[in-house]
């Protein structure tokens, strides 16, 4: 596997080869990931395959691995997030020409002619996350001392009908 993914790839023309890309792509690089991620150490690995597929379509079939660590919604620590997906898209030139395409196949706009595979991948794992990312139950740590638990919050939240329970008693 060649160190990186090039930055900028003619896909028509990696199509008429049936060229395979592989490569690593730094965390760092994906900037709109990196935004969701608590860190940004390690990278994820990618392949690409150029070729004509679904009735002789150019397109591009991939597969993206690696691990993520984002926050988790329940104890706010960080979660590890496997990424391991495959993915197919086919190229089109237009907007127009992607509304064309069946039902079923995703669309890949290249336009002048080029494409980022660092965008291509990047789109497709932001695609795959989590909608809410946690832990599988049972796996979070207990909060540390000084934070509120969930009984600390029940006991704090006002209670507007304790006069009248008040009064009850009386």
């Amino acid at each position: 596997m060649q160190a990186r993914l090039p930055e900028w790839v003619d896909p028509l023309a990696l199509v008429d080869r049936r060229a395979r890309l592989a490569g690593e792509i730094p965390l760092a690089r994906l900037e709109r990931l990196a935004g969701l991620l608590c860190d940004t150490e390690g990278s994820l690995q990618a392949e690409m395959d150029f070729g004509r597929f679904e009735e002789r379509r150019p397109g591009v079939r991939g597969k993206v691995k690696g691990r993520l660590h984002m926050t988790c919604q329940r104890c706010l620590e960080a979660v590890e997030i496997p990424v391991d997906l495959d993915f197919e898209l086919y190229l089109v030139e237009s907007a127009a020409l992607a509304e064309r395409l069946p039902d079923g196949l995703e669309p890949l706009l290249h336009e002048r002619g080029q494409v980022s595979p660092r965008e291509v991948v990047e789109d497709e794992v932001l695609l795959a996350l989590p909608l809410v990312p946690r832990h599988a139950r049972g796996q979070c740590r207990p909060p540390r001392g000084g934070e509120a638990t969930a009984s600390d919050v029940e006991a704090e939240r006002p209670r507007p009908f304790a006069v009248l329970e008040r009064l009850r008693r009386q």
